[in-house]
C-alpha cells in the first residue's frame, strides 16, 4: 500500500474522487425514488433547495436517466483507471499490489459505492433528496441535448419491440374477492388477515352515511373554543369521537376539529389548567364530501388532502355526520367494528332470549340483514333508526311497533345521550 501512495498518488487520488461520484449517484437515485407522496408534497412546500428536488420529480424518466448516464460514465473512467494501475504495476513487478487492487476496487465499489450509499438514502430520503437537488439540477441541464436522443430511442425501441404494448388495467374489486375466496382453500391466508383483507374490500361498497358518527351524536363548539368549555360539557369523559369539533362563526356547520390524541395527554393537563386556551375555526380545517360517497372513496380524499376528519353533507349541503380517519381504520381492522361500539360502548345487536334481541338504532341494515338472512328495503336510510322513521312516516317513540318480513320491531327508548334501543323478535317462516 505504501509503494502505491509513493509511485501513484495521483492514480488513487482520482480513484477516491470517483468512487464519491459513484457513491453521489447512487444515493440519489435511492432516495429519489423512495420518495413518497407525503414526501413529494413537503418538498414542493418547503425552502428553494426543496423546490429543486420537488421539479426534478417532475419528469422522472429525465432525472433517472442522468443518474444512470452519470453513474455508467464514472464507473467506466474508474474501471479504465484501475486497469492502467493494474497494468504499471505488472510493469514494476509488483504482482502481489495486482491481485490487491483488482479485488480492493471491484469490492469497494460494491461496499462503498452500491450497498452503503443506497441504505443511508433509504433511511432519510427527503433529507438526501433536498442535498443532492443542485448538483443533479446541474448535471440535468447539462445532459439536455443527450437526453433528447436518448427519449427518442426510448419511444422509438418501445413501438418497434413492443408496437401492442398498452396500459394494464386497474384490478376490479370482484377479480380481488375472487382471489382471497380461492386462497381460503389453499389455506394461505389466517383467518385474522382474510378478515383485513374482506373488510377492506367492503370500503368500496360501504357508503360514508353508514359508517359516519350521525350529527345527533356530536356537539359542535361555536368559536373561539376555550378548554374550560369543552370540560363543561363533558365534566366526566372527554368526547369518544376523539375530537373536538369547532362549528363555523355564525353557523352550525362543521369548520374543524381538534384531535385530542395529537394534543397529547402531557399538553392536555397543561391546558387544563389553562382553561382560556383558545381553539378558533382555523384549528384543524375538515373536508367536505357527500353521504352517498364510498368509504374507499372518502379514505382517498382523506389520504390525498392529509386530513383525519370530513363533514359528511347532505344533498342540500348540510352537515348531517363527520367521518374520521379512526372510524375507517376501525372497520378494517377492529373485530366487531361498529358505530355503536365507538359511540355508546354497547354491542349493536345482543341476543335476549330465544328469538329476542336488543339492537341499537345506530345499527346498520345491512348488519342487520346478515345476522337475520332477511332483506329490508330502504330508499335512503341505512340504519335501524332511519329505517323506523321512513316506515312509519314519523320521528319513532317509545312504545312504537312495526312488524316487517318476519322481524317485529319494538321501540324500548329514546334518549338523545344514549340514543335508541329496540327489541327485534324474529319469526322464522
Amino acid at each position: 500500500m505504501l509503494y502505491l501512495l509513493t509511485h501513484h498518488p495521483a492514480t488513487l487520488l482520482v480513484m477516491l474522487l470517483l468512487m464519491i461520484a459513484s457513491a453521489f449517484f447512487s444515493m440519489s437515485e435511492s432516495a429519489f425514488f423512495s420518495l413518497g407522496h407525503t414526501d413529494r408534497k413537503r418538498l414542493g412546500e418547503g425552502n428553494s433547495f426543496a423546490q429543486v428536488a420537488h421539479s426534478l420529480l417532475q419528469n422522472p424518466e429525465q432525472l433517472l436517466t442522468s443518474i444512470l448516464l452519470g453513474n455508467l460514465v464514472v464507473n467506466f473512467l474508474y474501471f479504465t483507471l484501475t486497469t492502467i494501475l493494474v497494468l504499471r504495476l505488472q510493469q514494476d513487478k509488483q504482482y502481489a499490489l495486482v491481485g490487491l487492487c483488482s479485488v480492493g476496487a471491484l469490492f469497494g465499489v460494491i461496499v462503498f459505492c452500491e450497498i452503503l450509499p443506497k441504505n443511508i438514502a433509504v433511511v432519510a430520503p427527503r433529507s438526501i433528496a433536498v442535498f443532492c437537488a443542485f448538483p443533479l439540477k446541474f448535471l440535468v441541464h447539462l445532459l439536455r441535448p443527450v437526453l433528447a436522443f436518448f427519449h427518442v430511442v426510448n419511444r422509438l425501441s418501445t413501438r418497434l419491440i413492443f408496437p401492442r404494448l398498452r396500459k394494464e388495467p386497474h384490478l376490479r374489486v370482484d377479480d380481488l374477492e375472487q382471489a382471497v375466496e380461492l386462497s381460503k382453500g389453499e389455506a394461505t391466508l389466517l383467518r385474522r388477515e382474510e378478515t383485513v383483507l374482506q373488510n377492506i374490500l367492503q370500503l368500496s361498497k360501504i357508503r360514508v352515511g353508514e359508517l359516519m358518527c350521525p350529527r345527533t351524536h356530536l356537539h359542535f363548539f361555536p368559536p373561539p373554543t376555550t378548554f374550560g368549555q369543552v370540560m363543561e360539557e363533558f365534566p366526566d369523559e372527554l368526547p369518544r369521537t376523539g375530537y373536538i369539533f369547532i362549528s363555523e362563526k355564525g353557523s352550525e356547520e362543521l369548520a374543524s376539529a381538534v384531535s385530542l390524541r395529537k394534543i397529547g395527554l402531557t399538553q392536555t393537563t397543561k391546558i387544563a389548567g389553562e382553561r382560556n386556551y383558545l381553539w378558533d375555526e382555523n384549528s384543524a380545517p375538515v373536508v367536505y364530501i357527500p353521504w352517498t360517497l364510498s368509504v374507499a372513496d372518502a379514505l382517498d380524499v382523506l389520504k390525498t388532502q392529509e386530513k383525519e376528519v370530513a363533514a359528511v353533507l347532505n344533498e342540500y349541503g348540510e352537515t348531517i355526520g363527520v367521518l374520521t380517519l379512526g372510524d375507517v381504520l376501525d372497520s378494517i381492522f377492529g373485530r366487531q367494528s361498529s358505530r355503536s361500539r365507538r359511540l355508546l360502548n354497547r354491542s349493536p345487536i345482543t341476543k335476549i332470549a330465544s328469538g329476542v334481541w336488543h339492537i341499537t338504532g345506530l345499527t346498520n341494515l345491512r348488519r342487520l340483514e346478515q345476522t337475520f338472512q332477511v332483506v329490508l328495503p330502504s330508499q335512503s336510510n341505512v340504519t335501524i333508526a332511519g329505517f323506523l322513521q321512513e316506515h312509519l312516516e314519523r320521528l319513532p317513540n317509545t312504545g312504537d311497533n312495526l312488524t316487517f318480513g318476519g322481524l317485529q320491531f319494538h321501540v324500548l327508548r329514546v334518549s338523545e345521550t344514549e340514543g335508541m334501543l329496540v327489541e327485534v323478535q324474529f319469526h322464522e317462516k
